[in-house]
Formats: structure tokens, C-alpha cells, sequence
């Protein structure tokens, strides 16, 4: 049985992500698993992750917001205000209850997300390579895992592994292997909008794939 070429090895990854290129083994264990191996592909998929993790640099979505107009730049409906949002200038935990775990109107709980107990908001908030967010998508990572509980699919999604392929998962439960092979830079936007439906960091995300087509001669 003939060995499949790598999808990234760790030269091109740290020719994309300097000082990163440790990581290839699990990017490319996630990407195989997933059919994410052609060099388009690839360049969505690091453009992607890259963006999530801050360069695969982190695994946990920072919340530390120091700015009143950057918690309103992130979140505009539920922060209408300077003064609706003041109260959660740097205290993140506080921060992802009022985002990930009450509707826009108050109403406690985040039905999309399926976060419903006090605390979900902070437990389940982004984590891993594509930031996974929310109870229900946690749950999902678990059964795809054989994992007993949401609560043990976040620390999977915290382990190099786990965060490799908690990205291959969402990517592919959510069909963006079809996105990315309409097209290159052109298509960076409709990729995003399947993980970011607000589009926010799209020019880091063109940045990041256009840096990693290159390497891959897309």
C-alpha cells in the first residue's frame, strides 16, 4: 500500500507560518483524513486556520477586549452603544456569557449554538485551529470522535491533534472542500463567510491564502 505524498510538509508550513513548520504532522494527518490535499485546497485551509489561530499560535479564543470599539467593531447588534458595551471592556468571561450565551434581545441561552447553561459561553467559546464554538458544535466534535461529552471534545480541541482535526471536521461537515475549489483568491470570501458569516478578518485571510498559494504554486 503506497504512502500518499504529504499534504503539507514541514518546510512549506513554516515557509507560511515561520517557526510553525512543527505542526505539519497534525495539519497533514487532518488534511489527509479529509481530502484536503490538493494545493488549492490547502491554501483555504491555512488561509483559514491561520487566521482562527492567529498564525497557529493559539488555541483559545481571546476574549481580553481593551477598547470599547473593538467589542463593538465584533459584535455592532449586541453593543449598539459605548455604554452597553463598557461593562465588558477586559473581563472576558463575563464578555462570552453576553455573546455566546444570551440571544441579542437578553434572552439567556444561545439557541444557534446550543449553549443554554450558565458558564456554556466561557466553556464553549472558539477553541482549537478553526475555533469551534458552542455546545452544539462541541457535541458534534464528540460524537465524531468517540468522545463521551462535549465537555472532554474541548480538550481535545486543546491538544495539537485535537485542534488540527477539530478544523478538519467543521471544514468538512460544512462542505467547504466544494468552496474552495470554485476558486483561489477570488473565492476567499465565500470560504469565509462558511466559518465567519460576518466576514470579519477577511483581508488577513486573503493575505494569509495568497502567502500560502505561493508556496504551494497555486
Amino acid at each position: 500500500m503506497s504512502v500518499p505524498d504529504p499534504a503539507i510538509t514541514a518546510k512549506q508550513l513554516d515557509a507560511i507560518f515561520p517557526g510553525r513548520g512543527d505542526w505539519a504532522v497534525w495539519l497533514d494527518a487532518a488534511m489527509q483524513r479529509y481530502a484536503i490535499t490538493t494545493p488549492r485546497r490547502v491554501a483555504h485551509f491555512l488561509a483559514q486556520v491561520g487566521h482562527e489561530s492567529g498564525g497557529l499560535t493559539r488555541l483559545d479564543e481571546d476574549l481580553h477586549y481593551t477598547r470599547i470599539a473593538g467589542i463593538r467593531a465584533t459584535w455592532p447588534r449586541r453593543f449598539p452603544s459605548d455604554a452597553s458595551a463598557q461593562p465588558f471592556v477586559a473581563k472576558p468571561m463575563a464578555l462570552a456569557e453576553r455573546v455566546y450565551n444570551t440571544e441579542v434581545d437578553g434572552t439567556p441561552g444561545r439557541s444557534d449554538l446550543g449553549n443554554k447553561h450558565p458558564g456554556d459561553g466561557w466553556l464553549f467559546r472558539g477553541r482549537g485551529l478553526i475555533q469551534v464554538t458552542g455546545r452544539a458544535n462541541f457535541t458534534k466534535l464528540a460524537q465524531a470522535f468517540g468522545l463521551s461529552s462535549a465537555e472532554d471534545a474541548v480538550a481535545f480541541a486543546r491538544s495539537h491533534e485535537g485542534a488540527a482535526l477539530s478544523a478538519g471536521d467543521y471544514w468538512d461537515r460544512c462542505g467547504i472542500n466544494a468552496l474552495a475549489d470554485a476558486g483561489g483568491l477570488d473565492a476567499v470570501p465565500t470560504v469565509t463567510r462558511a466559518i465567519n458569516s460576518k466576514l470579519i478578518g477577511l483581508a488577513d485571510r486573503q493575505d494569509r491564502f495568497q502567502r500560502a498559494a505561493k508556496v504551494l504554486g497555486v
